[in-house]
């Protein structure tokens, strides 16, 4: 690995490991995910693994998607070069109350940024024909400056796909996250990463979920809607907003809505560095009794 340099390991999970390198010809770090070599020994499992991956590869570069710059086999694995992104994952901001600073008002205003942006990253990947479909807030990264970017495209269907572990499924997503549909048998859907949205969302609200599939995640939602719980910085959900996440949680995919970065462009008001809008954020705060009909979350195109 001459061209890289190893500064050190940032990640480990049950498939892969993550080190943050230097590439010395770009003059920039890189985030190296690396699978288990055990998981991808087979030479048929590792062309199954990068021909999944190149999808990722593919997608056209957007300020919400951590951008998979290349595939290369290094010591006869399969290895993903990334963007590397210094924040940590939405969970980190989460369990580091980072997600969480300020008053009330300041911390929906987030939670609302953070749920626009990762619409936007999702909606430009389904208006290429790719579908994740593991959305969830560990796989989405953060800046320092507050900037979400949606990682790990279709890496459940390319470890599903190189048939390495039969407990993982090329449509099959972290059930706590996964729409009902979600199986073995069903093909992806963007309609589940829609699910996958509005449970991250519901996750940011009431902080660490206390549910482990789609019925559990249906319960506590309903009991949320009927209790309002409140929490010391977590943001307390005004009802348009709970309203928009009962459209994402409809059992029957075809009843969701079909796009949750739905463009609005009218009366937009920048609240950030990435070009993020104060309309959405307007419209589900509480003491908006506007009549106006609410998709997912109104949102405009970033600003670019």
């Amino acid at each position: 690995m001459a061209t890289y340099e190893v500064r050190e390991l940032i990640g480990r999970g049950g498939m892969a490991y993550v080190h943050r390198v230097h590439h010395k010809g770009w003059g920039i770090d890189l985030a190296l995910k690396t699978p288990r070599p055990d998981l991808v020994w087979r030479n048929d499992w590792q062309r199954d693994f990068e021909r999944e991956c190149e999808t990722w590869v593919g997608l056209t570069p957007h300020p919400n998607v951590v951008r998979c710059h290349y595939i290369r086999r290094l010591g006869g694995i399969p290895r993903l070069f990334l963007e590397f992104v210094s924040g940590g994952s939405v969970v980190h901001w989460t369990r580091h109350k980072l997600l969480y600073r300020g008053d009330p008002e300041e911390v929906l205003k987030r939670v609302l940024d953070v749920a626009m942006q990762i619409a936007w990253g999702l909606n430009h990947a389904h208006e290429q024909g790719l579908v994740h479909p593991d959305v969830k807030l560990g796989n989405v990264l953060m800046t320092r400056d507050g900037q979400a970017k949606v990682t790990d495209f279709g890496l459940m269907r390319a470890f599903g796909a190189s048939n390495a572990v039969s407990t993982f499924y090329p449509t099959s997503g972290t059930p706590a996250y996964s729409a009902p549909e979600q199986g073995p048998e069903t093909p992806p859907s963007h309609l589940a990463d829609i699910w996958g949205w509005g449970a991250s969302v519901l996750e940011m609200c009431v902080g660490t979920p206390r549910w482990v599939d789609h019925v559990s995640l249906l319960k506590q939602f309903d009991a949320y809607r009927v209790n309002r719980l409140e929490r010391t910085r977590i943001a307390n959900m005004p009802e348009p907003l709970a309203e928009l996440l009962q459209d994402c949680f409809r059992t029957k995919p075809e009843d969701r809505h079909e796009n949750p970065a739905e463009p609005e462009n009218d009366d937009l008001h920048e609240v950030g560095p990435c070009g993020r809008t104060q309309a959405a954020i307007n419209r589900v705060s509480p003491g908006n009794d506007g009549e106006e009909e609410l998709s997912l979350i109104h949102i405009s195109e970033p600003t670019r």
